[in-house]
């Protein structure tokens, strides 16, 4: 097979580089297993049962800067085939096992996988595709994760009215990503040192990430925690208000998936037009419709601001990664991704906590007032992220 990306057909290169990130939600059909599995261990904790929600996206965040590192050192195609087969495999075990325990630990180690891929799908864009071109697969990227995640959790939902293993077998889906890596995945070039990569050889790993790197992959850890806000009170909702039913809710988290969906399609074209302020506009239009839910007592309304946040933020997590690739020291840009890949998964991981320390300071309950505290954070971020990016390049013209 030919693998060599100069000369092989650049729809295949496109089809087996976008389908990595298929592999992104690694809680996908275990989500919808839940409920059963509650049933079948009763002597187990309901806060261990979440875990096997939780759980992957906490090794995701340690997994994925240590394959940032790996890259430099080893061919990144052989990590990606190994992390595309721990995720299917792991994912799709606990369809046959009965011990709680086992199926907890193929829970981590499929995070293990889950990390890797998360962390190559937009490594393997940033090596093959420069400019407009990058930012539009870096979109699509993010589109094609949201089609993983309503694949996995429509089919995981269906395959649990049989029986809870079943769900497990949705993980199976991406196996003709496996099938596809080996045969046509393209060694990825080394990154060559530059001159700043020489000058940093002799200090430790984490210091040869910069400042400004740091900076966005601490901003995009908010962002994380904060976005993650509206899904997890979505049902709270609808449900406890009288809005409408579970259906409901599982429509108004499909249309909020469908958002962004359809914002990774439009950031290439998005970005064209606002340019650097691409992050600031993502930040505005997911507070528009956080803030349009906590207005919301239809179920129409809801859908409609379920599906315009999710618009924002499929524009948002792109732009995020489209920027760490152009910040970043050339020779320490995979690194540089699987730092803001972790706070991802970490982000995911911690929600749940913040969200729990917010209602107690505020003494407020669960359910619209976590929205509203996301709304009034995204709003008053994109402000200020407007106003500073602004003074910056006024600063460069009048210095050029």
């Amino acid at each position: 097979m030919n693998r060599d990306p100069k000369t092989m057909n650049k729809w295949i290169l496109a089809i087996v580089v976008l389908s990595v990130g298929l592999n992104d939600v690694s809680s996908g059909a275990a989500a919808t297993a839940i409920a059963s599995m509650m049933k079948e261990f009763p002597n187990v904790s309901i806060t261990s049962i979440q875990l096997l929600v939780t759980l992957p996206n906490l090794i995701v965040a340690i997994v994925a800067p240590l394959y940032g590192y790996l890259c430099t050192k080893f061919q990144p195609r052989k990590l990606i085939i190994f992390g595309i087969f721990m995720f299917v495999f792991f994912g799709t075990l606990p369809a046959f096992l009965n011990d709680f325990t086992a199926i907890l630990i193929c829970r981590a180690l499929l995070g293990v996988g889950s990390g890797i891929t998360i962390t190559a799908d937009v490594g393997l864009i940033n090596a093959f595709y420069q400019g407009e071109q990058k930012d539009r697969y870096i979109g699509f990227n993010q589109a094609v994760g949201c089609f993983g995640g309503i694949a996995t959790q429509t089919l995981g939902g269906y395959l649990t009215l049989i029986d809870w293993h079943y769900a497990f077998l949705a993980y199976l889906f991406p196996i003709w990503v496996l099938i596809l890596a080996i045969l046509y995945m393209p060694d990825v070039p080394k990154d060559i040192e530059t001159e700043t990569g020489d000058i940093t050889k002799k200090k430790m790993f984490l210091f040869k990430i910069t400042p400004k790197v740091y900076g966005l992959v601490s901003i995009y850890l908010l962002v994380v925690i904060f976005r993650c806000m509206l899904p997890t009170n979505l049902s709270i909702v609808i449900e406890t208000t009288g809005i409408g039913t579970s259906a409901n809710s599982g429509i108004a988290l499909s249309l909020f998936t469908a958002g962004a969906f359809v914002g990774g399609m439009m950031f290439g074209l998005l970005k064209k037009y606002v340019g650097i302020y691409i992050i600031a506009t993502a930040w505005l239009f997911t507070g528009i419709g956080f803030t349009f839910f906590c207005y919301s007592n239809t179920i129409l309304t809801i859908y409609m601001s379920t599906f315009l946040s999710g618009l924002g933020m499929g524009t948002m997590i792109p732009g995020y990664f489209a920027r760490v690739t152009e910040i970043a020291n050339p020779a320490w840009v995979g690194v540089a991704i699987a730092l803001i890949s972790s706070m991802q998964g970490f982000g995911n991981f911690i929600q749940p906590i913040v969200a729990r320390w917010l209602i107690l300071i505020f003494n407020q309950e669960v359910g619209y007032f976590p929205v509203a505290a996301a709304a009034v954070f995204l709003i008053a971020g994109s402000i200020i992220q407007a106003i500073y990016t602004k003074s910056k390049c006024t600063v460069k013209v009048e210095i050029s």
